[in-house]
């Protein structure tokens, strides 16, 4: 589906929920099964194929007894430049994919910040109070965090210490 595909269905939507300030999801549907071209044939089509997909990459990413999933999703790219994605047992990653796992979990946990940086201001705004959040529990897991960054950091090989810092990998 192409943005303007997608623009235009969440056009679509916002007229036929106009200014409803709260909806289930099942509403919601219900309500959009009445306009015309929201769900179509090959919507339904394309979402069965999605459903497998996701229900099967959902399975594969799930997380076992020590909170680990036995599988990733990475990116790799063929001899051609062509981009495909693969799920990886964590034992067979190789270094770059590590890190590629690394640089993914913090982009989300950046992408939550800001929405709950987000969240506290509006609560502030909407309802003059600050929105409590147990920061704490963010803190301590940066603190446990760290020592792991910079356990295996690499060191300078002339030992001048003038090479420039590497970025911290986790």
């Amino acid at each position: 589906m192409t943005n303007a595909q997608k623009r235009a269905l969440k056009e679509l939507l916002i007229e036929a929920l106009g200014d409803i300030g709260k909806i289930n999801i099942k509403d919601a549907v219900a309500r959009m099964r009445g306009v015309p071209g929201f769900f179509t044939e090959d919507g339904y089509a394309r979402a069965a194929e999605a459903y497998e997909e996701r229900l099967t990459a959902k399975v594969l990413r799930e997380c076992g007894e020590d909170g680990v999933p036995k599988y990733v999703n990475v990116k790799t790219t063929d001899a051609d430049g062509n981009v495909s994605q693969e799920y990886v047992q964590i034992p067979l990653l190789d270094l770059d994919e590590f890190k590629q796992q690394a640089d993914y979990r913090v982009k989300m946990a950046l992408r939550h910040m800001k929405v709950l940086k987000a969240l506290m201001r509006e609560c502030k705004a909407v309802h003059n109070r600050k929105l409590p959040v147990q920061l704490s529990l963010l803190e301590r897991e940066l603190r446990e965090l760290k020592p792991i960054a910079r356990a295996e950091r690499p060191r300078p090989e002339s030992g001048r210490g003038d090479e420039r810092r590497p970025e911290a990998e986790l």
